[in-house]
């Protein structure tokens, strides 16, 4: 019998699970003399300890500065607990699933540098394209419900060798509890689906496959969390054909490259993007693009390139045999619908489209698209929120209420609201499209299943009445018997910076996007707000204009220049033919002129994205838009870095005139001043009018403090130089940083409102 000793119990709460986090307390244990043992549970990490006062002290600071790379300790607390039974040694024990508290779940982590060096030496993992270890491989993708325990994962299929189970039982290897631990022997394994045959032997795999890119096939491949499509970047004909079989006429692909030559070849990246570029998240990264030897179509009209390194094995082992070093990079979906995951829709599908057809026999559990990512003024800006971040928490003070937001409907995610945090979905994509709304309501089950979230106590939606997640919103608002609350969107974009940065004092808050339902009914975008989480009151906007036909003027930028030449100029019909008569046609210019002057489905809107359309539409470089944002990024890529003198216009009572501006634009295009120095002077007169807007309402309201968030902060050139002239005046600048200032952050701005109104209930 050994007796009693003192013990104390440790709570860890935070990424630890998936990270490698219990050998890494192990190891610790070990080293400063600790016994015990280590557990994962629903809440997180837990230990149990005996030893010295100081070795535990020491323990405990090692725990939080010697972290795994991607563990990430939100919260801990050692508690004094009754004297147990001595133990011998230090122990990793199974898994408890008793508390409703639930832990973090990782993100799938890109491969170790270790992994990579493995596979090149260890006998029964060379070239194997799933090696994995505890600290990368795949994680939220293959998790079907907590603790993480390979149980819980799809790798449940799989029974371990004696060879990987000695790595697994190994107390100082690498592998010690890597739960997807798998070799050649016993692991998932890749098939090669080409010409009617099947090869499921990994060198030949390889070696077919580059031969057929490097020959100018196309090649679907099963990534992490879905299928990719995949062709010579060099080659223009590969790109046309990608495009017909995902009918994506025009928007830009992504490209993946064999490494940093081959990167600092093509882009010219900052030593910021380079660190995106290689974390262990691993997104794309736009960077400006240097020459133009890849194909002028993959990004055409455009200065900035979808860049990613390498993140799976395999990925690092194709680029060995490919004489190519840059291979065009797509998720296998079509316009607005879900990447693909399923090996059978794969095989049925796109037999016949593509060349050749990689699939593996692990499940994907939860499917994840690449995230993207921006680098301004050296700080990392997410646009899309997926891969590498979800299933990452988000810290929410204040959150007390269990709520479902469930976000926009352009590039939907929803939120879990949770106490002190907001969990964010992946990135959905536009919840008009059946397979994407059925993507969304699967993944809010799962997710709610996943986090054992239980019975929510409100459901948080955009109050745009039409909005397919508000009609979901109210069906479960009726299904649990609790109240649907409505949030008015651009006030949700203001709210998802303040939840970030944790302010609860009023802001003027300044959101500038495309669309967005106002509470005068009206399509909002250009809103000065003063505003806190709970409430928002407008003060300025962009003057109102005519959107011809609708929705129909968003993908038709003529429309909206049309609309803005007859709403500011006299002879405004005369100028409407000079400029679109002939590339539209006279008819349909007459059409449109005839619907605003009759005002026949005509709504009114202020969006700051609909100048950017009718500005390059007079420009000529988008007259009818192919992908969502494509004229404002095509006059964005006009844009000199040197700046330009601003335009002129008015702030009045309410709003902001830009009649000046637009006579100055028609006045300078029938001067010959180049379209690039007409953007750039557009450019900067957007930033001089948030600039002075912001000093009206800072002498108003005596505010320092700015918040900014809404698409138009994903142009560069605006979000450089109004945060640079905002802090020049002296106002605090507050910017989103953990979720994208797009829609894919509205989630979480819904979440922090409805969480301030059910405390005042």
């Amino acid at each position: 019998m050994y007796g009693t000793s003192p013990t104390y119990r440790v709570i860890i709460k935070g990424l630890v699970q998936g990270v490698g986090f219990r050998p890494f307390v192990y190891r610790i244990a070990k080293k400063y003399n600790i016994s015990g043992w280590v557990r994962n549970t629903p809440q997180g990490v837990e230990i149990e300890m005996q030893g010295a006062e100081y070795a535990i002290k020491l323990f405990m600071e090692a725990i939080h500065k010697e972290t795994p790379p991607a563990a990430k300790i939100d919260y801990s607390e050692v508690q004094n607990t009754n004297p147990q039974p001595t133990h011998k040694t230090f122990r990793i024990i199974k898994s408890s699933g008793e508390s409703n508290d639930i832990t973090e779940l990782c993100p799938d982590i890109a491969v170790c540098e270790d992994c990579l060096s493995d596979i090149q030496s260890q006998p029964h993992r060379i070239n194997y394209p799933f090696i994995n270890c505890t600290n990368c491989g795949p994680r939220f993708s293959i998790i079907k419900n907590i603790p993480y325990d390979r149980p819980k994962t799809t790798m449940n299929s799989f029974q371990m060798c004696s060879q990987c189970y000695n790595e697994y039982t190994k107390i100082n290897d690498r592998r010690f509890h890597a739960q997807p631990i798998a070799c050649n022997n016993c692991g998932p394994v890749y098939t090669l689906h080409f010409n009617g045959s099947e090869n499921s032997e990994t060198a030949s795999i390889l070696k077919q496959t580059a031969q057929i890119i490097d020959n100018g096939g196309i090649v679907l491949i099963k990534g992490i969390g879905g299928f990719f499509i995949c062709g010579d970047a060099y080659r223009e004909e590969v790109t046309r054909k990608i495009r017909k079989i995902k009918k994506r006429d025009n928007k830009p692909f992504a490209v993946m490259l064999s490494g940093l030559n081959a990167l600092k070849k093509h882009t010219q990246p900052t030593q910021q993007e380079l660190k995106s570029l290689k974390s262990w998240r691993r997104p794309v990264v736009l960077l400006k693009q240097k020459t133009k030897g890849l194909a002028k179509n993959i990004n055409e009209g455009l200065k900035n390139l979808g860049c990613i390194l390498p993140y799976m094995p395999f990925h690092y082992l194709l680029f060995e045999q490919l004489k190519t070093d840059t291979i065009l990079y797509t998720s296998a979906n079509f316009s607005n619908t879900p990447i693909i995951k399923e090996n059978q829709f794969a095989l049925e599908y796109f037999t016949g489209k593509v060349d050749a057809i990689l699939t593996y026999n692990r499940t994907i559990e939860n499917r994840v698209d690449d995230s993207v990512i921006q680098v301004i003024q050296d700080k990392p800006q997410l646009l899309r929120r997926a891969r590498g971040y979800t299933p990452r928490s988000i810290q929410l003070a204040g959150s007390e209420h269990k709520i479902v937001a469930l976000g926009a409907d352009q590039k939907g995610c929803f939120s879990l609201g949770m106490p002190g945090k907001a969990i964010m979905s992946q990135h959905i994509g536009a919840l008009d499209n059946a397979e994407t709304f059925n993507f969304f309501l699967n993944t809010i089950d799962h997710f709610r299943q996943l986090f054992h979230f239980g019975t929510p106590e409100a459901i948080a939606v955009d109050a745009h009445p039409d909005y397919f997640s508000r009609q979901h919103g109210l069906q479960l608002s009726k299904n649990f018997n609790v109240p649907l609350l409505s949030t008015f969107h651009h006030h949700a974009h203001i709210a998802s910076v303040l939840a970030e940065h944790q302010i609860t004092e009023k802001v003027i808050g300044i959101s500038m996007d495309g669309t967005g339902y106002g509470t005068d009914g009206h399509i909002w975008g250009s809103e000065f707000l003063i505003a806190d989480i709970r409430e928002f009151e407008r003060r300025y906007h962009f003057e109102y204009m005519p959107m011809p036909g609708g929705e129909s003027a968003i993908k038709h930028p003529w429309k909206m220049a049309v609309a803005i030449i007859v709403q500011t100029f006299k002879n405004g019909d005369d100028l409407a033919f000079q400029y679109f008569g002939k590339s539209i046609g006279k008819q349909q210019v007459k059409l449109v002129i005839e619907s605003i002057k009759k005002n026949i489905n005509c709504p009114l809107t202020c969006g700051a994205g609909r100048l950017f359309d009718a500005v390059a539409a007079l420009l000529g470089i988008c007259l009818i838009s192919g992908y969502e944002a494509e004229a404002p990024m095509k006059l964005e890529s006009l844009v000199k870095n040197n700046s330009s003198e601003a335009y002129t216009f008015k702030i009045e009572k309410n709003h902001v005139s830009f009649n000046e501006m637009f006579h100055q634009i028609i006045d300078d295009m029938q001067n010959n001043i180049s379209p690039s120095e007409i953007a750039t002077r557009f450019h900067q007169t957007l930033v001089e009018v948030i600039v002075e807007t912001a000093l009206i309402l800072r002498k108003q309201y005596d505010i320092h403090t700015v918040a900014l968030s809404g698409g138009l902060f994903q142009n560069r050139f605006v979000m450089r130089n109004t945060v640079k002239k905002l802090k020049e005046k002296h106002f605090k600048c507050l910017v989103n940083e953990n979720v994208p200032p797009n829609d894919g952050g509205i989630a979480l701005g819904q979440l922090a409102i409805a969480n301030a109104r059910m405390r005042s209930i």
